[in-house]
This record gives C-alpha cells, sequence and structure tokens, in this order.
C-alpha cells in the first residue's frame, strides 16, 4: 500500500519532471534537483532546488480541515497578490496545489513600517475569495476540540459576550484580510517586501488582521502598528475586540490543530489566560 510519504515523494518529483513547463522569467535549462529541506511549518515543508537557486518548492506535507483555502484556492489567491506584487511568483503547481514551484525570497528583519505597508496593501486587493466569519471558525475548532476529549483545555466560545464580540467583529468585513501575517511570513525579493502563506487569506476584518498581525509586539507598539495599518478606519473599540479574538482563535487553533497547548508555541495561552483576557479592560 503506498503512504503518503511515497505520493508525496511522486508529487515532488513529478514537478520537477515538468521543469520544461515552468513559467520562469529566465529560461531554465536543465532538470531541477531537490536540495534540503530550508522552511516547515504545520502544513507546508519548502525545499531548496540545488542548482536553481532562484526558486523553492514547497509541498503540503500535512492536511487538515481548518484552513480558510483548499491549496488550490490559496495558489489562485497567492497568484492574484503575486501580479499585484504582494506575493512571489507562482512558477509552477500541480493541479491541487499541494506541490508549488516559486521564486526565492530572502528573509529578514522587517521593519514596522514595511510591515503596516504591505498589510495595507493587501487590504486594498480585489479579489473574489471566502469569507471568514470569527464565530464560525470558533465553533469549527471548539468541535474538533470535543472530538479529541480535551474541552476542558479550551474556553468555549459559544459563551453570550464572546459570540456577541465575534458577531460584531463578522458584521464588519470590509476588505481581503492575509490573516497569518506575521515577520515571518514575510520576504524580500529585489527589495520589494512580499507575503507568503496565504492558506487563511479571506475578506475579513482589517482590525482582525492587524491584531494577528503584529500580535508578538508590545501593547503600545501594537496600537501603533494598527493606528499605521488601518488609517482613519481605526476604531479603538473594535481594536480591542479584535485583540480578544486573536487570542480566542489562536488558543483553539493550536488546540484543534496540536491536541496540546505547547510551551514552544509563544501564543499558546491557556484557557485562564484567555478567559482574564476576555474580562479585562485594557
Amino acid at each position: 500500500m503506498a503512504t503518503h510519504a511515497d505520493n508525496t515523494d511522486h508529487l515532488i518529483q513529478q514537478a520537477l519532471d515538468e521543469w520544461r513547463r515552468w513559467s520562469c522569467a529566465d529560461a531554465i535549462t536543465e532538470r531541477p534537483v531537490l536540495g534540503t529541506v530550508i522552511g516547515e511549518g504545520s502544513a507546508n515543508r519548502i525545499y531548496s532546488l540545488r542548482n536553481q537557486d532562484r526558486y523553492v518548492l514547497r509541498v503540503r506535507h500535512a492536511t487538515h480541515d481548518l484552513s480558510i483555502n483548499k491549496p488550490h484556492q490559496e495558489v489562485a489567491i497567492w497568484q492574484h497578490a503575486a501580479q499585484q506584487g504582494l506575493a512571489p511568483k507562482v512558477v509552477h503547481y500541480n493541479g491541487a496545489g499541494s506541490v508549488v514551484v516559486t521564486e526565492r525570497l530572502t528573509f529578514g528583519e522587517v521593519t514596522t513600517g514595511a510591515h503596516t505597508s504591505l498589510l495595507n496593501d493587501i487590504h486594498k486587493l480585489c479579489y473574489r475569495m471566502p469569507i471568514l466569519s470569527l464565530n464560525t471558525v470558533a465553533v469549527r475548532y471548539w468541535s474538533v476540540i470535543q472530538q479529541q476529549g480535551i474541552a476542558h483545555l479550551a474556553i468555549d466560545p459559544r459563551a453570550d459576550k464572546i459570540k456577541g464580540e465575534l458577531d460584531r467583529l463578522d458584521s464588519d468585513v470590509t476588505c481581503v484580510c492575509h490573516n497569518d501575517l506575521s515577520t515571518a511570513n514575510i520576504g524580500q525579493l529585489n527589495g520589494v517586501n512580499m507575503a507568503i502563506d496565504w492558506e487563511y487569506a479571506a475578506l475579513g476584518n482589517p482590525h482582525f488582521d492587524a491584531a494577528i498581525a503584529s500580535e508578538g509586539l508590545e501593547w503600545h507598539r501594537r496600537i501603533s502598528f494598527a493606528e499605521s495599518a488601518l488609517g482613519q478606519s481605526f476604531n479603538f473599540r473594535t481594536w480591542l475586540s479584535a485583540c480578544r479574538a486573536e487570542l480566542l482563535i489562536n488558543h483553539l487553533w493550536m488546540l484543534a490543530t496540536h491536541g496540546t497547548l505547547s510551551a514552544s508555541l509563544a501564543t499558546a495561552l491557556t484557557k485562564e489566560q484567555v478567559e482574564q483576557a476576555w474580562s479585562d479592560d485594557k
């Protein structure tokens, strides 16, 4: 019986065999050779290409039903963003989107100005895509947590106060949002900042998008970040709600996808910590 690893290897080799069909700016003259793993997330693994250092190959090594977009949907959104200079160009992908060859970015320090500018540019995109309902996502994560028998570790998003606040955020869906734009997901190509990992991109609440993007900053810097990214649309009350929602969604996502709250994950807040955040007023 073929294993998932066997199938993944087959898909990688198939993509490499199709090198003559890659949409490269400059034609390549030999079959690329798979290099080493240079990055890995919860769902995707990134490989270098030994004889084509301008490109990388991304393969999906884990699948779950908790993403906003299926792989092929993510690739479509990614390609649209790339046309606007906001993401690296996709030069090849298989039909399912599980293997993608893309321009290689460099990663380093990202200034706050560059970060907020990229987020703002993403919010200006015009593209038909799924709508992110925070209430729906929270309940879906909660259902998975219940099925795993670890509901005692999680805060219940169906509580009236939480549901009401998520409803208010969901009523303010106004633009394209990346929904995972940490600095780790920003790279550079020829001096231009670009975003990777469009798995959770959707029409959503820009305040929530800014809260996700700035989650690692100190509180006063987060406010400045949001004011810069959102401009005149910034609303402090909505911002407080968005920050609480960010804590909740991250808390539920980590339990749903990992089955535990790993100490190695900086945002892995406990049930008690998230409850405290929802009872506090900053």
